[in-house]
């Protein structure tokens, strides 16, 4: 009974050792930051959160307010020679850039670049237009041709009382002939400033066409990026989790806890691991996505060395400048405006066409014949020149020239249409990337402040179970809090990325050329 009695004083001590223990842990976890409710009435906002919210509502009385001279955005990409210079061989400027490793996004770019066939096309389709530009610039030569020609001809006669004559003549020919357009109304000119235009059109799809490819790489290998920092964070709950197993296992096999809280929190530590494990199976999903892009096998190790830290200035630059500076520089508005200026040269072909034409025209023939069937002696020769002007004047052709004038006129009425278009769209696509930039800068600084508010509240939640002061309910919820927030916070900041890149696409400021 002694025993017994000693027993039960020696757990009472030691209950409340651990309540004085508890109550001492606490008061320095509430002395470090934390404070107790004990009104309804009590601050509990921490300073900083009641200054990001203070700046967040002023700033959205006037979002569109020029807080900064610069956007803060990244250096813009530069195109590849072989895409632009017509004289770089792509075959041999692709295999320099070749590589089995990427560690940072612009070699990845580089790489992406020269294996899509998308962007082959466009560099040859490019060179297409100008050959076809430099083609029209012959115009301003003559045609000079050289004529060679042989013949033989055989006549035979029939006499009436001295029988028949055969009489073979062979004939060859030989000289040049010189064509040359000297004035033509200016049609000449149309037709060259029509294949500039088309080519400069050409030129500027296709850095429309670059941009639009770095969007979409960005975002497969910035994919990777988030998926590895979503990874690290399912990590992190599940070591988390299982230190919180760990706790409530020991207090219950030291008979303080209760076995609901360890069962909740094995739960808990087994819905980790398989968030874990997901997460790392859409982390090598992304890799199989990103080396595909490269032309590399899908089972290629690839780790990225990029840490996609958000800079400190993140402020935002008036719309309407940005807004006016698209409609300036954009490669598809520029596009067309080419595409504007050829159609106006299309129709000064169409109305010249109407208009004689005067032309250079010379030449010098040799021409020798042999009247002998069993000789090739040259019996005869005879040598020529000839130098004049021709003047074509156009009279019918089958109504085809007024149809051809009529398809000008609507080409260019056509033409000026799909400026318009393209000017709405691009207006659009920046309002919309400037509008979601603008928002993630905003959820950037809040989930900031979230993320230090989780950390906090698991630090306290956790110091409150383990002294016996809180339940396990809300540690867990604290954690759970604590990882969806890591999640978000990995998320806004690629988004982030992105968006920026986006907003530079549709202000035409992705690309320098």
């Amino acid at each position: 009974m002694m025993r017994l009695f000693s027993l039960v004083a020696l757990m009472l001590a030691g209950v409340i050792s651990a309540f004085a223990i508890a109550e001492d842990n606490l008061q320095q976890l509430l002395d470090s930051g934390e404070q107790r409710p004990t009104a309804t009435n009590a601050q509990t906002t921490s300073p900083e959160t009641l200054a990001l919210l203070d700046k967040l509502q002023l700033e959205s009385t006037d979002r569109a307010a020029p807080v900064a001279k610069e956007i803060a955005m990244p250096s813009p990409v530069k195109a590849p020679e072989w895409l632009l210079n017509e004289e770089n061989d792509i075959e041999e400027a692709c295999n320099i850039t070749s590589t089995t490793s990427v560690k940072h996004f612009a070699q990845a770019l580089t790489l992406a670049l020269c294996q899509d066939p998308g962007m082959r096309s466009l560099a040859l389709n490019m060179r297409h237009y100008l050959y076809d530009y430099k083609m029209s610039q012959a115009s301003w030569m003559p045609d000079i041709n050289a004529i060679f020609s042989s013949a033989s001809e055989s006549d035979s006669y029939a006499f009436q009382h001295s029988g028949s004559q055969k009489q073979t003549d062979r004939t060859m020919n030989s000289g040049v002939e010189l064509n040359w357009l000297l004035f033509d109304f200016g049609k000449r000119e149309a037709l060259i400033s029509q294949k500039q235009d088309l080519w400069l059109s050409n030129r500027y799809q296709a850095l429309s066409g670059l941009q639009d490819f770095v969007i979409s790489f960005a975002q497969t290998y910035y994919q990777v990026l988030a998926k590895r920092t979503i990874l690290s964070a399912a990590k992190q709950n599940e070591m988390i989790a299982r230190k919180t197993w760990d706790t409530t296992q020991n207090k219950y096999r030291s008979g303080v806890g209760v076995l609901a809280d360890a069962l909740q929190a094995e739960n808990v530590l087994l819905s980790a691991t398989q968030d874990r494990v997901q997460s790392e199976g859409d982390y090598q999903q992304s890799i199989g996505q990103l080396a595909s892009a490269l032309n590399f096998p899908v089972d290629s190790q690839i780790h990225p060395e990029d840490n996609l830290e958000v800079p400190s200035d993140t402020q935002m630059m008036a719309l309407k400048p940005l807004l006016d500076e698209a409609v300036k520089q954009h490669p598809m508005i520029l596009a067309a405006r080419k595409n504007i200026e050829a159609a106006d040269e299309q129709l000064n072909q169409a109305q010249r066409d109407f208009l004689p034409s005067i032309s250079l025209q010379a030449g010098v023939n040799r021409e020798v014949s042999s009247l002998d069937q069993n000789r090739y002696e040259p019996l005869n020769r005879t040598d020529s020149m000839f130098v004049g002007l021709n003047v074509s004047v156009p009279l019918f052709s089958g109504f085809r020239r007024y149809n051809q004038l009529q398809d000008a006129h609507v080409q260019q009425e056509l033409s000026q249409q799909d400026y318009q278009h393209v000017v709405n769209d691009v207006g659009l696509k920046t309002w919309n990337a400037w509008q979601k930039l603008n928002t993630t800068n905003h959820n950037l600084r809040l989930i900031s402040q979230r993320l230090k508010t989780a950390r906090r509240a698991y630090d306290i939640a956790n110091g409150r179970y383990l002294t016996g002061v809180g339940s396990i309910i809300e540690l867990l919820n604290t954690q759970q809090q604590l990882s969806t927030t890591e999640i978000d916070e990995a998320n806004i900041r690629i988004a982030w990325y992105l968006q920026r890149l986006s907003l530079l696409s549709a202000v035409g400021k992705l690309t320098l050329y």
